[in-house]
């Protein structure tokens, strides 16, 4: 308790860079969670990672199935099922790159409080949230649900807290003053003048 009463607290400024920011980073890690999944999806590892977007890895899981890159046991409800070409899945790995690209680069263009990029990024992720609702059983990705709306809900608080800094008066940079010396002159002794 004592050590939080000494704590200097951070301005209003610091506090709202440091959300915007936070959503920021966020995308990141979205990028770099679904890249996880992705690489345990292709490899058949069996093992879901929870946190990441779910977009990429329904369109990479149909493509498996529809490939038939799936063992025979995930057919058998199928008979006679034909199969596409493989270049059906690399088509559908190819878009899943280009979504998750997607959040890393509105990462970066959102540099610098250009807060139309988070809009976008907010936009992408709503939509891979209805991505989900659509194409998973609602009762068996509950803590997907609860990661989903930490997200969104961090997106839309960086969005707001953008607006708030641009609200706030300009920081005026003063530099500082340099005093200005005057050059010490060293003095000559007039004895060792003479002598020379």
């Amino acid at each position: 308790m004592l050590y939080q009463k000494n704590r200097p607290q951070a301005s209003p400024r610091a506090q709202l860079e440091m959300r915007y920011n936070t959503a920021r980073y966020n995308l990141l890690l979205v990028a770099a969670f679904t890249v996880i999944n992705m690489i345990m999806l292709i490899s058949q590892s069996g093992s879901y990672f929870l946190f990441s977007a779910a977009t990429p890895y329904i369109i990479t899981d149909l493509a498996m199935f529809f490939c038939g890159m799936y063992p025979a046991e995930a057919y058998l409800e199928y008979p006679g099922m034909g199969f596409f070409d493989m270049s059906v899945f690399y088509v559908a790995v190819a878009i899943c790159a280009v979504i998750i690209a997607m959040y890393v680069i509105t990462f970066f263009l959102s540099r610098k409080g250009r807060v139309a990029w988070l809009f976008v990024a907010l936009g992408i992720f709503i939509v891979d949230t209805v991505m989900m609702f659509i194409f998973w059983d609602i009762s068996a990705i509950i803590i997907d649900i609860l990661f989903h709306v930490w997200v969104i809900g961090s997106l839309c608080l960086g969005i707001y807290s953008q607006f708030k800094l641009k609200k706030l008066p300009p920081v005026v940079e003063t530099e500082p003053e340099i005093p200005e010396v005057e050059p010490e002159i060293p003095e000559v002794n007039s004895t060792e003048n003479e002598e020379k």
